[in-house]
């Protein structure tokens, strides 16, 4: 149950990122800071955005960035608030706090320029529906997908983690980057990028980039209509 365990460890997660997982998360960035430097305004879906210490912070003073965050953890989520709390980012944030599956069918297609899952996959049970990922990006859209080398899940599945003298852990999940390319490219989407990361003789995580050919895929919902997604967290303290 991913949403408990990083209930449990919220407030110190960005405390423990090793060098290899923050070079993971700069390399995100400076895919966003391109496709940036391109577009006037920039609509970003963030999913599983975790504190926003690492990649939305960034972005922290952008009047012309819209950045529509969802996390299943509500700890995560009040994190991630109160980073960009009185930032034009802060500002410029809609934050779900819901599944991802779950949420997905309920947003509007064609909505965002850049979809971006950072080290998400490996903490879901069950992958996404890669077509609904397609059909929620711009006809030009971008989708940013960077998780950990399979090797070493299959190694160390277990992400533990001391919390006030306890042990909590999650069982992640392999994700074979080839998996991601070819469940990517059934949803119509083509592979613009792939590179690893980690200067030692195992690359520690990969990215991909995927581009959006313009072709919609037929609406996930099943009705033919767009929906808004309707749950919200409530300010933090």
């Amino acid at each position: 149950r991913a949403q408990d365990f990083y209930q449990e460890i919220a407030s110190n997660y960005d405390l423990r990122n090793s060098g290899n997982l923050v070079s993971t998360h700069l390399t995100t960035v400076a895919q966003l800071q391109t496709i940036r430097e391109q577009k006037s305004i920039l609509r970003i879906l963030d999913l599983g955005g975790g504190t926003g210490k690492l990649i939305a912070i960034h972005f922290f003073n952008e009047e012309e960035i819209t950045w529509t965050y969802i996390d299943s953890c509500p700890a995560m989520a009040a994190e991630f608030r109160r980073n960009l709390c009185g930032y034009p980012l802060g500002r410029k944030s809609e934050v779900v706090v819901d599944d991802l599956n779950r949420a997905l069918p309920q947003l509007d297609a064609g909505s965002y320029d850049v979809i971006v899952m950072s080290l998400v996959l490996s903490s879901m049970a069950e992958p996404p529906d890669f077509a609904l990922l397609e059909r929620l990006l711009s006809p030009d859209g971008s989708l940013i997908i960077t998780d950990i080398n399979p090797g070493y899940t299959r190694d160390a599945p277990l992400y533990k983690v001391w919390v006030d003298g306890t042990i909590v852990a999650l069982r992640t999940r392999p994700v074979d980057p080839f998996e991601v390319i070819r469940q990517a490219s059934t949803a119509n989407l083509q592979m613009t990028e792939l590179k690893t990361i980690g200067g030692d003789s195992t690359y520690y995580s990969f990215l991909t980039v995927f581009r959006s050919n313009g072709i919609r895929s037929t609406d996930a919902a099943g009705d033919g209509h767009q929906r808004s997604v309707h749950r919200r967290l409530a300010p933090g303290p």
